[in-house]
C-alpha cells in the first residue's frame, strides 16, 4: 500500500442484497395491492350496474387494471352505453374509462 504504517489490507466488505430484496418485496406489495384496488372497483362497477334500474348489468363486463376501467358487451342504446360509462366513471379510484368494446344493439 501507499499509506504510510499500513503493511496490510483485508477487503471484508460485502454488498448486501438486502435492499433489492426489499424493494423486490416492496414492489410484490405494491402489485398486490393494486390488484386489490382493481378488484374492488370492479366489484363496484358490476354492483352499480346491477343496482340500476336503466342498466342491464348482465350484458356489460368489467375490468379494471391500473384504475382504469374496461367495459364490454352489448347494451339496448346510445344512452344506456353513455350512463354505464359515468357510472363506472363515478365510482371512487377509477382513473379512466374505456368503452370502445361496449356495443350499442342494432
Amino acid at each position: 500500500t501507499n499509506t504510510e504504517g499500513v503493511r496490510e489490507v483485508h477487503n471484508h466488505l460485502s454488498i448486501s442484497t438486502a435492499d433489492s430484496t426489499s424493494a423486490e418485496a416492496q414492489n410484490a406489495a405494491n402489485d398486490a395491492a393494486a390488484s386489490i384496488r382493481d378488484s374492488w372497483i370492479t366489484s363496484k362497477v358490476k354492483s352499480s350496474y346491477f343496482s340500476s334500474r336503466n342498466l342491464d348489468g348482465l350484458n356489460i363486463s368489467v375490468k379494471t387494471r391500473d384504475g382504469v376501467v374496461n367495459l364490454g358487451g352489448t347494451v339496448a342504446s346510445k344512452a344506456e352505453k353513455e350512463l354505464a360509462i359515468e357510472t363506472a366513471r363515478s365510482i371512487r379510484g377509477v382513473r379512466g374509462v374505456e368503452a370502445d368494446a361496449l356495443r350499442v344493439a342494432s
